[in-house]
């Protein structure tokens, strides 16, 4: 895997999750090329605000964003091959992933900004729609 830097910039604690995240990266970047996934897709919720500043707070869900079609139809019908699934839930806007680590989340919305945070890519904090975790 050549995508790390989940790993690198210590974005969450545990690193398992920080690997997971990493694999996710990865496999889109090897399916799309880096370019189009960092226009369309990024963290979410209180992850991106913590990121951009925000005081740190427990996380329970790792959220991500995109507004790419393709993109979000490819990890849902892939994640399997990226992370270990305990299981699906599908919702009309968005999907979550059960694994043994953690709760993955992952919304399709547009319009979408988002903002670099050392090559980290997540929503603009003040779009960020307050039901998102």
């Amino acid at each position: 895997m050549a995508y790390d830097l989940y790993t690198t910039e210590g974005v969450f604690v545990d690193n398992n999750i920080n690997a997971m995240c990493n694999a996710i990266m990865d496999a889109l970047i090897n399916q799309f090329d880096a370019p189009t996934v960092n226009a369309a897709f990024g963290l979410t919720g209180s992850t991106a605000k913590i990121i951009q500043g925000e005081p740190n707070v427990y996380i329970h869900v790792v959220p991500f964003i995109t507004n790419s079609l393709p993109i979000y139809d490819y990890l849902k019908a892939n994640i399997n091959t990226m992370v270990q699934v305990d299981g699906v839930i599908q919702f009309t806007d968005r999907f979550q992933v059960i694994t043994p680590r953690a709760y993955i989340e992952v919304w399709f919305k547009s319009p979408l900004t988002l903002v670099d945070t050392n090559g980290i890519f997540s929503e603009n904090k003040a779009n960020i729609a307050n039901y998102i975790l």
